[in-house]
């Protein structure tokens, strides 16, 4: 990913590109052709947030209106992905706010459908997270030299409790390297009866945290 990216929301809704604009309407990004001056948000990765106006190099944008899009310019066509890796090393300083509702969109939208939910996340705390188990969900957490990799499985029926503690995660995080919803897991997880010992640990769970997140390598 590019070390800055740009963003519109609704508030910073139009990017001027070549000879043309990319304007934000409603949750619709369009591309018209005529001059905008501009009023966006730049993301530099590591860095922060900041507002900016002009010509902006690059056919990459994201939109923030709802669950974050990834938009790809080509030759007057648009083409939307998934945009949730805007939040891959995102620091929260400057105008990070405007974007928080777009992470929460994504949790609560990816929450409403999944039955195992899955979240893997590596950052940087204000407070450090804690590893713990119940009420159908689990938290483990891997401490790296800097970092914490903590994953968040809930089982079926508890998704209200894991798009919370991953809400949670999000507003202690100071500086997020990378964050995945809906991650696979390579057996059935039985973490969740409660007959079990707390201290108890699922192997694959820990092997997980420990391999998955390895590739972003900021130990």
């Amino acid at each position: 990913m590019a070390s800055v990216v740009y963003v519109l929301t609704k508030s910073y809704n139009s990017l001027p590109l070549g000879d043309g604009c990319l304007r934000l309407v409603g949750d619709i990004p369009l591309l018209v052709g005529e001059r905008c001056r501009g009023r966006y948000l730049v993301v530099e990765k590591g860095r922060g947030v900041r507002a900016a106006t002009g010509q902006a190099a690059g056919s990459v944008v994201y939109v923030a209106s709802g669950p974050p899009r990834k938009v790809v310019v080509g030759e007057g066509v648009l083409r939307i992905e998934d945009g949730l890796d805007l939040f891959d090393d995102f620091v929260k300083k400057g105008l990070w706010r405007e974007l928080e509702s777009a992470f929460f969109a994504a949790v609560a939208r990816y929450a409403s459908r999944c039955i195992y939910c899955t979240a893997l996340a590596e950052a940087t705390f204000l407070t450090p997270p804690h590893p713990r188990r119940g009420s159908g969900m689990f938290v483990e957490v891997v401490r790296q030299a800097k970092t914490y990799r903590v994953l968040v499985v809930s089982a079926p029926g508890h998704s209200d409790v894991f798009k919370r503690e991953v809400e949670r995660l999000f507003r202690l995080s100071a500086h997020i390297y990378a964050i995945r919803l809906g991650i696979p897991l390579d057996a059935p997880l039985d973490l969740y009866a409660q007959s079990r010992p707390v201290a108890a640990k699922p192997a694959h769970v820990v092997k997980l945290a420990e391999t998955k997140l390895a590739v972003w390598g900021h130990a």
